[in-house]
């Protein structure tokens, strides 16, 4: 108690000193617009050239830059595609001046050079990173998935070697909130986790945070990737083609009508058509396609439609197959989500975003007689309202309430080891997993604060709550940043995140609370140098009312664990090389089971290294590296193997998660070269999948002797997989 009061008091003292600072200085305020429109331009950059002193302009493109001593100064008004303007201004102790900017479009004489910008985030943001499309392109890996992007950051892993499922900060993959134009996606994967369904040619930004989220997200306990998607093109039709080492695309985009535009994206895998059907192999196949409309009613109202269609499809039909053993097994879905977004500018310093949202999957297994049939639907609505109170200050409030229904139906015949053959008594039936009338509902209020020019803050609450345990969990959240000096601050975060049980569990039973994660976290900034970023971040998390299973299978509230690391990142940033270097030091332990001890949970790593590296050289050439490095995850090994009636061997398991696989590491490798060829932009490009040939372990397949000793057989991930592709812009 006697440390918090401390902290409270020096908190306290320097707030008073920096209020009475700026109380003797003075302020430059203005607008950056559009030379020729007259447009607003929101996040364009106000640098003071002697100071490095700055600001973001926001939603009416103004400004605003506090607690500068009285003098002359250079400001310089920049914005990505645009040439910047400098002017002179003197400031009095005590006064406002307020200087203006026009910015003139650039024009570029290179055709090829691309203009680009990363997006801000939240100033306050801990545990934040922001990427935009041109960068996805260049570090999204060899498979052309965003995802993989994600995986470089710190405190990011994959579920398995060629797997996107993220596990976040000893997480597991169901604790992660992706949404996509708002809408959240439950199952963002093809293939088993193998590629994302996300496109990165539709992408106009990504933002990701690793843990200390604000409040307006939900429902989820490790972390939240919010994807943009990009509006089409408003000048002329054009398009892109590409083939590469699993799929297809065709991407068209243009304007709809003077006020409005179109973009429409497909892709589909081709190994299915290109081998065709083979015993004893499964060759799945996916497809997906993404379409986002968008129509200005007035200046102040814009419309954007957004839809995600998603499928695959994989079979194996076995050529021989033993009695009693199925003949073909088949795994189909089909996903869908929507949105309808109105955008409106009430007022000046008033924003409200209003989606209209709508969610359905279809999931059928079939092996012989046996089938299992999941659908779901799921409506919704969202409402995100900002009020820019001053330039320092935002409130922002907003609600969500969606209503999904779930069912399943199943068909099941007796197992086989039971009766010694397959019987015609069957265990069917058709239930509901939940009730008609749910609904998931939340909302919350956050406010971002600039209690100084150094010290900014954002706090705020989040209520949620459901129909089927109508049991409330209100969620406090605050983060803070200080700024040293103009290259260095501090960070901290800490809030109360709640999660939803899982379906199967809810359905099992229904009076489960939601699981609960408390994140601590503090942080360490600095610009090494103009274009080089590092950070380091601790953090602990800590869990309770994790599900737990009794010996007689029902499930309760019973689990708890805790997630603690430290995390170290670089990022340079320019031209001709770029990249980041990101080393990850954690521990996770959870008790998953009521006669069990706290183990080391599935996903836990104590090292991972990433590197990416992206460099441009000689005429449109362009190389890019991804290197990865993580220790082993613990598993379970089997000890023993025990002859049941029926002569067949039983596993009998050792301690949970008690052994570990070796070390992984990979090295994938992409060289791309551009062309211009009769106005359309051809690329050519080369990738190495694992370039060195690493045979990483990915676990054991048991057999045993006659003693029931087990012998392990290793299985092993993939090896070198060179590819070639191309793609055209026209």
């Amino acid at each position: 108690m006697e440390k918090v009061q401390s902290l409270c008091r020096i908190v306290c003292t320097c707030a008073a000193l920096f209020i009475f600072a700026v109380a003797q200085t003075g302020t430059a305020t203005g607008v950056v617009t559009d030379a020729e429109t007259a447009e607003p331009l929101v996040g364009a950059n106000v640098i003071l050239l002697e100071t490095q002193w700055g600001a973001a302009t926001d939603l009416r493109g103004e400004f605003s830059i506090t607690g500068l001593q009285t003098g002359t100064y250079v400001l310089e008004a920049s914005m990505i595609g645009y040439e910047s303007v400098r002017q002179n201004v003197f400031i009095e102790h005590n006064d406002t001046s307020t200087i203006d900017f026009q910015l003139t479009v650039t024009v570029l004489s290179q055709p090829d050079v691309v203009v680009s910008a990363e997006r801000l985030i939240e100033k306050t943001s801990v545990s934040a990173q922001s990427m935009d499309r041109p960068k996805l392109l260049k570090v999204h890996g060899v498979l052309e998935d965003p995802v993989r992007s994600v995986l470089a950051m710190p405190g990011f892993s994959s579920g398995g070697e060629f797997a996107t499922w993220l596990c976040v900060r000893g997480g597991s993959p169901n604790e992660n909130l992706w949404l996509l134009d708002w809408v959240p996606v439950y199952w963002p994967y093809h293939f088993g986790g193998m590629k994302s369904v996300f496109n990165t040619e539709m992408i106009e930004h990504l933002e990701l945070y690793s843990g200390g989220f604000p409040p307006k997200y939900g429902d989820k306990l490790s972390s939240v990737i919010n994807i943009t998607s990009r509006e089409g093109s408003h000048e002329r039709t054009q398009g892109k083609g590409l083939v590469s080492l699993i799929n297809a695309l065709a991407l068209v985009e243009g304007p709809l009508t003077p006020r409005g535009s179109y973009i429409v994206s497909v892709r589909r895998s081709y190994y299915d058509l290109v081998l065709g059907a083979e015993p004893n192999t499964t060759i799945p196949s996916f497809y997906d396609m993404q379409t986002r409309l968008s129509y200005e009613l007035a200046q102040e109202h814009d419309l954007y439609f957004s839809t995600l269609i998603s499928g695959e499809n994989a079979r194996v039909e076995f050529e021989d197959p033993a009695p009693g053993q199925p003949g073909s097994i088949e795994d189909y879905y089909f996903v869908t989500s929507s949105s309808a977004e109105w955008n409106w500018l009430v007022t000046p310093k008033l924003y409200s975003m209003c989606a209209i949202i709508f969610q359905s999957a279809n999931l059928q297994m079939e092996m012989n007689q046996w089938w299992l049939h999941t659908r779901v639907y799921e409506p919704g609505i969202r409402e995100d309202l900002t009020w820019e109170m001053t330039h320092t200050h935002t409130l922002k409030t907003g609600f969500e309430l969606r209503a999904p229904i779930v069912d399943w139906e199943s068909f099941i015949p007796l197992n086989a080891a039971d009766v010694g053959t397959w019987a015609d008594t069957t265990l069917q039936g058709s239930r509901r997993a939940i009730k008609d009338d749910l609904y998931l509902g939340g909302m919350y209020v956050q406010d971002s604060w600039d209690i100084t020019p150094r010290l900014s803050t954002n706090f705020g609450v989040r209520y949620d709550n459901n129909s089927l345990t109508k049991r409330a969990s209100i969620s406090p959240r605050a983060s803070f940043r200080f700024d040293v000096d103009v290259v260095t601050a501090l960070r901290a975060a800490h809030g109360y995140y709640y999660q939803i049980q899982e379906i199967h569990e809810m359905a099992e039973n229904s009076n489960l609370d939601a699981k609960l994660a408390r994140h601590y976290i503090l942080g360490f900034e600095r610009m090494v140098t103009p274009d080089v970023r590092s950070w380091i971040e601790v953090y602990y998390k800590d869990y309770e009312q994790l599900p737990t299973v009794d010996t007689n299978g029902h499930y309760t509230n019973e689990g708890y664990g805790y997630a603690r690391g430290i995390e170290f990142f670089v990022q340079k940033k320019g031209e001709p090389l770029s990249g980041w270097v990101s080393y990850s030091l954690s521990w996770a332990q959870r008790k998953e089971y009521l006669d069990d001890s706290v183990n080391w949970f599935d996903y836990d790593q104590r090292h991972i290294v990433s590197a990416t590296i992206d460099y441009s050289f000689a005429d449109s050439w362009y190389l890019g590296l991804q290197w990865r490095f993580a220790t082993g995850k613990p598993y379970t090994p089997i000890i023993l193997g025990i002859r049941d009636t029926l002569g067949n061997w039983r596993p009998v398991n050792g301690e949970k998660n008690s052994e570990r696989l070796s070390d992984f590491h990979r090295l994938d490798v992409s060289l791309n070269k551009e062309f211009s060829w009769l106005g359309m932009k051809p690329v050519v490009f080369i990738k190495l999948l694992n370039a060195y040939n690493r045979k990483n372990l990915i676990g054991y397949t048991y057999s045993f002797g006659a003693d029931g000793t087990p012998i392990p057989e290793p299985y092993y991930g993939i090896s070198i997989i060179p590819a070639i592709g191309f793609s055209v812009e026209f």
